[in-house]
């Protein structure tokens, strides 16, 4: 018996070896790579800004970098929906060449705090935080040259630097906005370069940059959110800068008559902004990509970039990386100069998905171990037959029917579930960009609206199948996957939370002494902090729903039997991601094909950013579930495990609209 014991015992001990092996290779060789092996300390502060708030920032601070040998720096923004660590490539890469980073996360996200006045007064007033961290870094630094600070971000990172410059803008100029708080024009230039990546300035902003700032805009050729941002030439793709009119008037602001064109500016009296129309391009006269316009040692300056990309995979390109270390090393001086495209970076994001695997690898291996204990054995037992495929016509059409309406519902509600019912019904406010004091996080508002609608039409669907195919004579409805003691099922969502805790210290771990996480891409398990984990409460129980109906439509109404197990559940995989790629794959070949993307409108393309990490979550969780009903026979403890961890993923990763 004692052998035997311990022959159940020692599966589950080694899956839960490989994946903490996994987890600790994931680890040490992610931090060799963002330490530059030993020659970049990382630190991780937290720092006051005037007002109350408190920013989160990850300083990267090169050896060379010391009080004797000040090193210029370059603070950097990650985009919307997004924290710190996805701004990881320019830290890593710049920190290589000599740089002190300061990677910050922005108000409202990450482990960085709400704000003390309206979050739409701190993003366009304050850039997010940035405005402030200059001034923090200008002022208190000593191993900076506070004569070489640079600033750059992606996405709302982007609209993050040129709110900062704006704000210089608006002192140089005496401008005043409607509205503004008290000491929005009180801010001097404190910074020599400027990068802004996957956003455009409105003419506004263009027209009201600061003197003796070198600015550089990267403006993806495939940027899905380029038509609110750019105007379409005829004859050309929409944000081709070559004959884009608002990089000729950018180039012009420090280059007068480079290219023809007629800017005609006003004070707008709604809100002060020193407004500009357009008009009388010769779109003959090309803009010279990459071309440096002006003069770096005047601080006039312009250059545009317009790489073959989107707007999702900016961030993550060995190009925009390129990109991002010449303009840099060209404005500031590099004190340890590299060629561009010289980069580290990817090895790091192999690593985190190392990591990414063995976070996942660890729970079933775990749960499995917890249950040989006295208290959670009662919920360990043989999953019940599975059943055979369906004999009749009826029941063959049943089943075709019901897998294809499972595949390709799930990807045909994202937009009427996002746009039209979680923004357009339900959080309607846009001052708080569509959040509420209890649901503060507008990304996983909109996934619970979507995940519960696809929970309700997956069970409806299967209720009517069951009631055209017909059952056998005693056949229940349901099956037995959802028998269970009410005080199993209790243990059930304990064994989940304590299993999904474990699985969390390895990520806290992680953080804790290599500041790094578990990621690839925009699929990111990462460590928040309290004021964001307790926000998990509020979501899980909608996200419950969804794994529960998932996990009762894997295991009790898709699983067949067949020869090679595997395959069912290759199929119930398919079947929960198909519809979601389809969705994804759409848009992105009609972007690529037609230069817009399938679906812009109102920002309907931030949607698809918002959907992929849940492809392979998907994937991923399809599997938990079915492993997890094969060692209990019921759909509850997969359900559970899947909801409590996705519930994590998504929170921790997600801004929240918190004010302080």
């Amino acid at each position: 018996m004692k052998g035997a014991t311990m022959n159940k015992k020692y599966r589950p001990m080694a899956w839960i070896a490989l994946a903490l092996v996994l987890i600790l290779v994931s680890c040490i060789g992610a931090g060799l790579i963002q330490t530059d092996f030993g020659n970049v300390t990382i630190t991780d502060v937290r720092i006051p800004m005037p007002d109350g708030e408190t920013l989160r920032v990850l300083v990267h601070r090169p050896s060379t970098a010391t009080q004797d040998n000040p090193a210029p720096c370059v603070i950097t923004s990650h985009g919307y929906h997004a924290t710190l660590e996805t701004q990881d490539i320019t830290s890593i890469e710049l920190a290589r060449r000599g740089f002190v980073v300061f990677n910050m996360d922005t108000y409202s996200a990450g482990s960085s705090s709400g704000t003390t006045v309206s979050y739409n007064d701190s993003r366009s007033y304050y850039g997010l935080g940035m405005l402030q961290l200059v001034d923090y870094v200008h002022d208190n630094i000593d191993y900076i040259d506070p004569d070489r600070i640079g600033i750059t971000g992606h996405s709302t990172g982007g609209r993050n630097v040129a709110f900062t410059l704006d704000a210089y803008g608006r002192n140089e100029h005496g401008l005043e906005y409607v509205g503004q708080p008290d000491d929005a024009s009180d801010y001097e230039t404190k910074v020599s370069s400027a990068l802004i990546l996957a956003f455009f300035p409105d003419h506004y902003l263009l027209n009201n940059m600061p003197s003796g700032v070198n600015v550089g805009i990267n403006f993806a050729r495939y940027d899905e959110g380029a038509t609110v941002q750019v105007t379409k030439v005829d004859g050309y793709q929409w944000p081709d800068m070559t004959v884009s009119p608002e990089a000729k008037f950018f180039i012009n602001t420090t280059s007068p008559d480079t290219f023809t064109l007629t800017a005609e500016s006003a004070i707008n009296p709604d809100n002060g902004h020193n407004d500009v129309t357009l008009s009388g391009w010769d779109n003959n006269e090309k803009v010279e990509i990459g071309k440096y316009y002006g003069s770096i040692d005047e601080g006039t300056l312009r250059v545009v970039y317009n790489p073959n990309t989107s707007h999702q995979w900016q961030f993550f390109s060995a190009t925009n990386a390129s990109i991002t270390n010449q303009f840099f090393m060209d404005t500031l001086g590099a004190p340890n100069p590299i060629a561009a495209d010289n980069q580290l970076w990817f090895l790091k994001e192999v690593f985190n998905a190392v990591g990414l695997a063995g976070f996942f690898l660890l729970l079933i291996p775990l749960a499995t171990l917890l249950m040989e204990t006295p208290f959670f054995a009662s919920l360990a037992r043989s999953a019940g037959p599975a059943h055979s495929l369906p004999a009749t016509g009826r029941g063959k059409a049943v089943m075709a029917v019901s897998l294809v309406l499972l595949t390709v519902i799930p990807g045909l509600t994202v937009m009427p579930a996002f746009s039209d019912i979680a923004y357009g019904m339900i959080f309607t406010n846009a001052a708080t960009n569509n959040s509420t004091d209890f649901f503060p996080q507008p990304g996983p508002n909109a996934i619970i609206v979507w995940a519960v609608i696809n929970a309700v039409l997956a069970i409806a669907i299967y209720v009517i199948g069951r009631l055209i195919a017909g059952r056998e004579k005693g056949e229940k409805l349901f099956g037995e996957g959802l028998r269970i003691r009410w005080a199993d099922l209790g243990k059930a969502a304990l064994l989940a939370f304590l299993v999904m805790v474990a699985a969390y210290g390895t990520v806290l771990f992680a953080d804790r002494f290599f500041k790094t996480d578990f990621r690839f891409w925009s699929f990111a398990v990462r460590a928040a902090d309290g004021n964001i984990l307790r926000l998990w409460w509020h979501y899980v129980p909608f996200l419950t729903v969804f794994w529960l109906a998932a996990s009762f439509m894997v295991n009790v109404s898709a699983r067949y039997q067949v020869k090679r197990p595997w395959t069912n559940t290759a199929m119930c995989i398919a079947v929960n991601t198909l519809g979601l790629i389809g969705l994804v794959a759409i848009q992105f070949i009609v972007l690529f094909s037609t230069g817009v993307a399938a679906w812009y409108m109102n920002r309907a393309w931030v949607n698809i950013c918002l959907i992929i990490p849940f492809i392979p979550m998907m994937a991923i969780g399809t599997v938990v579930l079915r492993k997890a009903y094969e060692r209990t026979g019921t759909i509850w403890l997969g359900g559970f495990l899947m909801a409590f961890v996705s519930t994590l993923v998504s929170v921790s990763t997600a801004n929240a609209i918190l004010f302080v």
